[in-house]
């Protein structure tokens, strides 16, 4: 948490409107999930690095594991 959550305050703002942008694709898959959290990051003016450990963090509650884009297309069909 300390790592990859706490370290920028932005961050809760930032991720639920990530969640809201990924929430507009449809159907969601990893490239998709991809290229929308990278365009976020560029809009918002941080590394995409950033949105993609505090995603992992928040969703797996690891620092480290599978590709966050994967996750996010595991979840999305997993809620569809």
């Amino acid at each position: 948490m300390r790592k990859n959550i706490l370290k920028e305050p932005r961050l809760q703002e930032l991720l639920p409107a990530l969640a809201n942008r990924l929430d507009t694709i449809e159907p969601l898959n990893a490239a998709q999930a991809e290229a929308a959290l990278r365009v976020f990051s560029d809009e918002a003016g941080v590394k995409a690095g950033l949105l993609i450990n505090a995603s992992r963090t928040m969703l797996t509650g690891q620092a480290v594991g599978p590709s966050m884009f994967e996750v996010f297309e595991i979840l999305a069909a997993s809620v569809r």
